[in-house]
């Protein structure tokens, strides 16, 4: 009696001709399609069950063909192929193993269905090419030693356990999925990884025009791994989604090793400049160096600030992707025209995301917490937009150093704005975009809309070294130090900003000139409200400044320089000996005009003195301003004989 599992009883069981509703059946609602549009049109053909269909399949076991692993069927297949003359057919392999011991085509007019337990398997050497389609469930189709190479239907979708993944957690899925990755960059399609956890032992190294995608899916670093999980090199058109990358750190990131070759995702441009790059819905996490690193080829040139890169990586976004415990977050060097939006990094050892040498760019709603360095830096990019981003509790206690947002060295041509920076180490919003030489650069940026609150160590937002910069629309508040720090720097205007809480409200320093300080508000905090200090040529105007613990605006080596319009109420709560304006000595051919000055606040007398004109500023003008009841002592205190006073009210509300 023939066993049930006998081939030759299986095949009597199958008909030479198969119905669409049969083939369905037997491949599944998830089966596999190489295939662009639909195998069922062309005219309709009777079928053996009376059905009326668009095509017939092949039963390869009726022509001949022997699967049971030990015949080699090469021969009776290439005469198969041969006998349909050109004629686009379907071959249908039932279950069983179709050995193949020497080179075989399948070309693109042959369609392959292959049914659950049914594989093509060459010999050791031997390669199987399939131009054509193929039909499979998602499970082994190839086996044997040899190889097979699926190179036909383009946009295709495969999956490695066609080539024998498991995606147990257990096996090692390395060859499998190299297998259909190579599959995938020949047909220009994807891998489709369905739920489970992939194990590889080495990097899975992408080619050009690969897609990898997956649900609930998760490839995993074996234990010991000390490897790159992902890997593209001098290729274009790569997309990457819906994917776990679990390394094996999960310790403090960082641990052993060498955090360049412990990467989850690495793309890397030495050869040529490479172009259309995805990483989407990914997350990676517990690597000893980064997450997901893009990388171009620098020209070597020492001098950074001039150094144009050899190759690039172009075209780059990272979207929706988590990055945790790593060295750090998400990298892109040596980049053109690269988008990092929506993304999650937290609990790095070093910066959340750093664009490197990138050129129009954006950052765009992402959230960089707790991490051991800056949340989101840019560093020698130019023309770019960091938006929308949430930074918050990034902290380095033994550097000290973690801004929520760091522009840096010759950043040029940007926009910072709505974003939240909360908690920070270090501060807010950091500009610092000097060169190596210490010397200025032509910044062209805007500072606007964030809000900066409560940094542990220094300011809400930063800013030195920077020309032509614009800060405004922020709110700054109850930081360390001080709300909004500038200068040196040049052509800058700060306006329309609120600063509360903090130590000083807006301070400037280090020989600024043409700066513009203008109608903001800056109330309640502890010490100063606005300090202007080592300026010229620059303008404090229509500021309001209230309730802040010592001088409202405190002044001092400031030249060449208006104060106007200002009002300035029951500041010096904190110091007895405080005015709502002190002009310090060494500040030269100022004008203070027009500027309203009261003592109290709540209705209780704070400040001693309206305006202070201090010893040694020297040929100062201080015309028409409001200092009736501007102080408790005086309202307009000059201690210096150049001071030229005109049509100034007075404490008693008289006129001098």
């Amino acid at each position: 009696m023939n066993s049930t599992n006998d081939p030759h009883t299986q095949e009597q069981k199958i008909t030479a001709v198969i119905s669409r509703r049969k083939l369905l059946g037997v491949i599944g609602a998830t089966g596999a399609a190489l295939t662009v549009g639909s195998l069922f049109t062309g005219g309709g053909v009777s079928l053996a069950n009376g059905d009326s269909d668009s095509k017939e399949w092949l039963n390869v076991r009726r022509k001949g063909v022997k699967g049971n692993g030990t015949n080699d069927d090469r021969a009776k297949l290439n005469s198969l192929i041969g006998e349909q003359n050109g004629k686009l057919t379907t071959f249908y392999f039932p279950p069983g193993v179709y050995r193949i011991g020497s080179l075989l085509d399948f070309p693109e007019h042959i369609r392959l269905i292959l049914d659950p337990g049914a594989t093509l398997a060459p010999d050791s050497t031997v390669t199987v090419k399939i131009m054509g389609r193929v039909e499979a469930k998602v499970q082994q189709i190839f086996s044997g030693a040899g190889e097979v190479l699926v190179q036909g239907t383009l946009n295709a979708q495969v999956y490695p356990q066609w080539w024998g993944a498991k995606g147990d957690g257990i096996t090692d899925d390395t060859a499998a999925i190299q297998k259909a990755a190579d599959a995938a960059s020949s047909l220009k399609g994807k891998v489709f990884f369905s739920q489970g956890t992939y194990l590889f032992s080495t990097n899975i190294r992408l080619k050009d025009n690969t897609s990898l995608e997956g649900e609930s899916a998760v490839l995993k670093a074996a234990p010991g791994v000390n490897d790159i999980g992902i890997m593209a090199q001098n290729c274009s058109n790569i997309r990457i989604s819906h994917l776990t990358i679990e390394m094996n750190n999960p310790g403090a990131p960082g641990q052993s090793g060498n955090p360049t070759q412990h990467v989850g995702i690495k793309i890397i441009s030495n050869g040529k400049t490479s172009s259309g790059f995805t990483i989407s819905h990914v997350t990676v996490k517990h690597t000893k160096g980064y997450g997901i690193w893009l990388q171009g080829l620098p020209d070597g040139n020492p001098v950074a600030h001039l150094a144009q890169s050899t190759y690039t990586v172009d075209d780059v976004l990272i979207e929706h992707v988590t990055v945790e415990s790593s060295h750090m977050g998400i990298v892109v060097a040596e980049g053109r025209r690269v988008e990092v939006s929506n993304c999650k990094v937290s609990k790095c050892l070093d910066s959340g995301i750093l664009l490197y040498h990138c050129s129009d760019y954006s950052m765009v709603n992402n959230n960089c917490s707790s991490n051991a360095g800056h949340g989101i830096t840019a560093d020698l990019s130019r023309y770019g937009t960091t938006s929308g981003n949430i930074c918050h509790d990034n902290i380095n206690e033994q550097s000290g150093l973690a801004w929520g947002i760091v522009m840096s060295r010759n950043c040029q041509n940007f926009v910072v704005n709505e974003n939240v920076c909360r908690g920070n180490m270090t501060g807010g919003i950091s500009i610092d975009v000097t060169l190596d030489d210490m010397s200025p650069v032509k910044t062209y940026g805007i500072v606007s809309n964030n809000v900066c609150t409560d940094a542990i160590r220094f300011h809400g937002i930063y800013a030195t070294y920077a020309h032509d910069l614009e800060i405004t629309g922020n709110h700054c508040s109850n930081n360390k130090m001080t709300g909004i720090q500038v200068g040196p720097v040049h052509n800058v205007n700060v306006s329309a900003n609120t600063c509360k809480g903090n130590e000083t409200g807006i301070n400037t320093a280090g020989n600024s000139t043409n700066l513009l300080i203008s109608s903001n508000v800056s109330n309640e905090n502890k010490v100063y409200g606005i300090v202007f200090y080592e300026t010229s040529y620059s303008s404090l105007q229509n500021n309001t400044i209230q309730w802040n613990g010592a001088n409202g605006i405190h002044v001092g080596f400031i030249a060449n320089s208006s104060i106007a319009g200002n009002v300035c109420t029951g500041n010096g709560e904190l110091n007895a000996q405080n005015a709502n304006i002190w002009v310090l000595g060494g500040s030269q051919r100022n004008s203070v005009q027009g500027n309203t000055v009261r003592r109290d606040r709540n209705g209780a007398a704070v400040s001693k003195y309206g305006i202070v004109i201090d010893q040694q500023c020297t040929s100062n003008l201080v015309m028409n301003n409001d200092a009736y009841e501007g102080g408790t002592t005086e309202g307009i205190w000059n201690n210096e004989t150049t001071t030229h006073l005109v049509n100034n009210r007075k404490n008693d509300g008289t006129f001098a």
